[in-house]
């Protein structure tokens, strides 16, 4: 009989640097017509993920205008902080040939390598996905974010809440306008 795995991944990850990428630079042959360079948020880990059954994951913990943007003198709310929801699982029933259900999964966002290598290893630089609901245009993009950053299971059957790791919090992470 296959379990679901109930134990979080003990990888805690470690930010080394974070950075804007830039899409190629494209010009016609005379230079007088360039195209617009798309912006994504891209961030580079310590380390790898060690198991290679896991992956990062990011969640937009809180939101917060920027004062300098906004029009008039009037303080702004402190942020609510939102939390990932995961199912409780006080207790669970598995059954001979039950299929891997993915609880949890959907609670936080796999992060995209930003260049894979071609054997596949040493993958530390990823790209952030918007936050949902918004797109390249929000006017959100001009404030800033608190992200946490975990490593999760994401290939194996898993609990919801041993599905992610120990989170890194990293306040005030501004994910850049993609015009």
């Amino acid at each position: 009989m296959t379990l679901p795995v109930a134990v979080p991944p003990a990888q805690v990850p470690r930010l080394a640097s974070a950075g804007i990428a830039l899409s190629e630079y494209t010009k016609d042959e005379l230079y007088s017509k360039v195209k617009p360079r798309k912006k994504i948020l891209w961030l580079e880990f310590e380390e790898p993920v060690a198991n290679p059954e896991d992956d990062y994951f990011v969640f937009v913990k809180a939101y917060a205008p920027d004062t300098l943007l906004l029009a008039g003198n009037e303080p702004v709310a402190d942020p609510k902080e939102n939390i990932p929801y995961l199912p409780p699982e006080l207790i669970r029933v598995i059954t001979v040939g039950q299929p891997d259900d993915k609880a949890g999964l959907n609670a936080w966002h796999k992060l995209s390598p930003a260049k894979a290598n071609p054997d596949g290893s040493d993958v530390r630089h990823f790209q952030v996905p918007l936050p949902p609901g918004l797109n390249a245009t929000s006017d959100e993009l001009f404030g800033f974010f608190v992200c946490e950053f975990c490593v999760g299971h994401s290939r194996v059957w898993s609990t919801a809440q041993a599905r992610f790791g120990s989170p890194y919090v990293s306040p005030g992470c501004n994910i850049p306008r993609r015009s």
